[in-house]
Parts: structure tokens; sequence; C-alpha cells
């Protein structure tokens, strides 16, 4: 599915900064799931087990990632 127009970004950012962000927010869903500490409900997708979010983030980080050619 195409991005929204309203969503899509046209500023220049900090490329390593940006990856710094995203492997702190990596560590932090790591952590979280470690400690069985995950929603158990998404709001779209209703109940959500550890292995469904797991999949979820795979999934959505990996869209991004193509999406920027990285």
């Amino acid at each position: 599915m195409p991005t929204f127009q309203e969503v899509i970004v046209n500023e220049t950012c900090d490329f390593l900064e940006s990856k710094k962000y995203l492997l702190a927010t990596l560590d932090e869903y790591v952590w979280n799931a470690s400690q069985n500490n995950l929603p158990k409900t998404h709001q779209l997708f209703g109940k959500m087990t550890k292995f469904d979010w797991g999949f979820l983030e795979y999934k959505h980080l990996h869209h991004h990632l193509k999406q920027f050619n990285v």
C-alpha cells in the first residue's frame, strides 16, 4: 500500500542520528519483549501474542528499510 501523502517526510535527516535512534528503539522493544511487557492488544489487530508483535515489528521495519533502500 502506498504511503499517504500527508505522512511523507520531505526534510533532510541525519542518517547516523536516525540509525542511533532506531537501534535504541529496537533495544527497548527487545527488552520489553524479554520481560513479557508487550501490550496484549493492538488497536487495529486486536489480541496479539509475543510472536504476533515480533512479526508485526519485523514486517513494519522491513517495509521502511526497503522503502528507503537501506
